[in-house]
């Protein structure tokens, strides 16, 4: 368009200098009229080298704004295959995110779905205790009711009852038949207890076997969202959990059995406490299979030697549930504070 006004100025001027010359007299002398076409001629072409030079730095200024434009062009381009790129990613990650959210509860639904469904195991066992200076196995018997009660009975040879550990719901029941005394005290009673966390449906998961959190009777499927995992060398995971100043852990194989349950209080402090579970010698009750061997270890202060075993080895489980709960204290039995749980328990 700028080239377009200045040839029009071009042609302008030269009419002017026409014009201007109208009046030379054209049977003057030739070297006159010469002359006037002469003016005329640069005028022109001093005119034509402007408008060229006007051209160029036109065309010039519009390659620049060309080049600018479509740099900015490119450059938005830039921005936007960047946002596509950064969106593309983010939603990657979110679906890569949501599929291993996805796995990790799809495995966890497989270890809390091996879980029993009876309500009832009984079994004679052979009960192993190591720690507070003793180093013994005994005949005993094991009985559990869900949500009612656990029952260690130690029957030495098969022959009498000497003593029993209850755990219920509310209380934990000792009795030493031998010398006729008893102890029944709360779980914030018992120091180690209190201390590990461990209420009655905590050692009811461990001793059954289970998955749990603290505080809760049972686990509900919103509840599975809370553990992590690990993936282990052997094929099974590492599913863990946090609560307070508790960690909780649990050791699974290939087929999704706990293998293993870790429970530990202020790790890393002087008041730092564990308790763990191995099982073993998986044996099918009902259409589930439970663990025929458990080993539980407390590592406590609690304890004179720090620490304190139980090996417990079943015999042949039953699920029939025709026994009593709960157990009755007979009169002639003399009470004992729960301070002297342990020293009891270390005497049996």
């Amino acid at each position: 368009m700028i080239k377009h006004i200045l040839t029009a100025l071009l042609l302008a001027t030269g009419i002017n200098v026409l014009n201007a010359n109208a009046n030379v007299n054209p049977d003057a002398n030739p070297d006159a009229n010469d002359s006037v076409i002469t003016n005329i001629v640069g005028s022109i072409n001093a005119v034509s080298g402007i408008v060229d030079s006007l051209t160029q730095d036109s065309i010039r200024t519009e390659r620049a704004e060309s080049k600018e434009e479509a740099e900015k062009i490119e450059g938005a381009e830039k921005i936007e295959e960047a946002e596509s790129k950064e969106k593309a990613e983010s939603i990657e990650k979110a679906n890569a995110d949501f599929a291993a959210r996805q796995q990790r509860l799809s495995y966890l639904r497989q270890v809390y779905d091996k879980a029993v469904y009876v309500q009832n195991i009984s079994s004679k066992i052979s009960l192993g205790i190591q720690g507070m200076g003793k180093d013994v196995t005994l005949d005993g018997k094991l009985q559990m009711r869900k949500g009612q009660v656990i029952r260690l009975t130690i029957v030495p040879f098969g022959l009498m009852e000497v003593a029993r550990l209850e755990f219920t719901p509310t209380y934990v029941l000792l009795i030493d038949r031998i010398h006729k005394e008893y102890v029944k005290a709360s779980y914030n009673e018992v120091e180690f207890l209190k201390t590990e966390g461990l209420t009655f449906y905590t050692l009811q998961s461990l001793f059954w076997n289970e998955l749990f959190q603290p505080g809760k009777a049972r686990l509900a499927e919103g509840d599975l969202s809370l553990y992590t995992t690990d993936d282990l060398s052997n094929g099974g995971k590492k599913i863990n959990f946090q609560h307070e100043n508790m960690s909780f852990s649990w050791i699974t194989d290939s087929r999704a059995f706990i293998k293993a349950t870790d429970i530990s209080y202020a790790a890393g402090t002087k008041l730092a406490s564990n308790v763990k579970v191995s099982y073993d010698n998986f044996t099918p009750v009902g259409v589930k299979s439970f663990p025929k061997q458990e080993r539980i270890t407390f590592n406590t202060k609690a304890f004179s030697t720090g620490t304190m075993s139980l090996n417990i080895n079943m015999g042949n489980i039953s699920t029939d549930g025709s026994w009593e709960a709960t157990t009755s204290v007979s009169g002639s039995y003399r009470q004992i504070s729960a301070e002297d749980f342990f020293s009891r328990l270390s005497s049996f």
